[in-house]
């Protein structure tokens, strides 16, 4: 290899190390994936494969004279997601070397820029692949993002006493979710269980109230943010502190060590700078650690009933998210997120070819420790 071709080579390896770099110090969602120890390189295999628990071992009474039966639990379920696949390319035709080869370092400066715009168009681009739905038409082969397990079919009756669905009213405060993740369902109850026999109402229709883990181990809660029952102006504007609160508190319905505990909300621009509008009359008392976004030089958070909100580039308009980074991990099948090959000169298409791949996915281990505001209901 010339030496030319050697330098230019090690040039664009540099810069797309800077993609991993730049994702994590400009995106919130991968630099908490990033402080965290959460992306996971060299990853082997077909697919990636993990279990859930989705039933608890049962609690039985014991005077202790009676004689224990023990017996073999059937306590998870296996998910499953196959790794995808994006790469982006670019080339330096064998005229515009010519042209450009007078003194080593032109072709160098001409690399040098290719690496700048391959950088910067996949950092763009690959960060809002984290929030697509990759079983929607046309997304097949595109990364298992957020919205992959919030499909919902109508909402959850507030006036149920079994936390059963219906048609999307004005008056529920939750979506009904209908979807598949990882090949489970997240429709309730869809693995047994039952939850609530209250008299019905926000405060014991689910996720209020309480029930067995097998009815909800895998359900998102998807928020309606314009839901009539927290007030008459229902309208994310009026509404955002009380829908934020409602998801962080019911978040928590199984919680006993923060496994299931939204740890951060990301917003649509426009629904954060509403939220923001909301907070105006409000004092706040922020509390920093170590895995703050305020820490990793983020500014523009704010804080919650303990969980920082803040927005993200990428989502869709009139959409927000609380996330559990405990539960997120990105998987590489390569020793770095991005593989770089070339420039490698074709004597067909006289042309030198520089190629960037990443081969991974990411994983959400259940989809219950997420939720969704969305403007929903009917």
């Amino acid at each position: 290899m010339a030496e030319w071709s050697r330098l230019a080579n090690s040039t664009i390896s540099d810069y797309f190390r800077g993609v991993e770099e730049g994702l994590g110090t400009k995106n919130r969602f991968f630099a908490m994936l990033k402080k965290m120890g959460n992306i996971i390189y060299g990853q082997q295999g077909t697919d990636l494969n993990w279990a859930v628990e989705y039933r608890e071992i049962p609690l039985t009474t014991n005077n202790m004279e009676q004689a224990v039966v023990p017996s073999r639990q059937d306590y998870v379920k296996r998910c499953s997601i196959t790794p995808i696949g994006y790469s982006q390319a670019d080339q330096m035709t064998k005229r515009e070397k010519l042209m450009n080869a007078t003194g080593g370092s032109q072709l160098i400066d001409y690399f040098k820029e290719m690496a700048k715009r391959l950088e910067r168009n996949s950092a763009r681009q690959f960060q809002e692949e984290v929030y697509i739905d990759s079983s929607a038409t046309g997304n097949s082969g595109r990364l298992s993002g957020l919205e992959t397990m919030f499909a919902t079919n109508g909402t959850i009756n507030i006036t149920s006493t079994t936390s059963a669905s219906r048609s999307a009213n004005a008056a529920d405060v939750v979506g009904n979710p209908s979807d598949t993740y990882a090949g489970l369902s997240t429709i309730l109850g869809n693995y047994a269980g039952a939850w609530s026999t209250g008299a019905g109402s926000v405060s014991d229709v689910w996720p209020a109230g309480k029930g067995q883990l097998s009815f909800d181990f895998f359900s998102p809660v998807v928020v309606c943010y314009n839901n009539t029952n927290f007030s008459a102006t229902n309208t994310w504007a009026n509404q955002c502190v009380q829908s934020v609160r409602y998801a962080v508190v019911h978040m928590q319905r199984y919680n006993t060590n923060n496994t299931s505990a939204v740890n951060k909300i990301f917003l649509d621009r426009d629904l954060y700078r509403l939220f923001l509008d909301k907070q105006d009359s409000k004092e706040h008392m922020y509390v920093q650690s170590n895995y703050s976004l305020r820490s990793m030089g983020f500014e523009d958070v704010i804080q919650q009933d303990g969980v920082e909100v803040s927005w993200e580039w990428g989502i869709p308009g009139a959409v927000g998210y609380g996330l559990n980074f405990d539960n997120v991990e990105l998987y590489s099948w390569q020793d770095t997120l991005w593989d770089i090959t070339g420039p490698t000169y074709s004597e067909l298409n006289k042309s030198h070819y520089v190629i960037a791949d990443f081969f991974g996915n990411l994983k959400f281990r259940t989809p219950s420790t997420f939720c969704k505001f969305i403007n929903i209901a009917a």
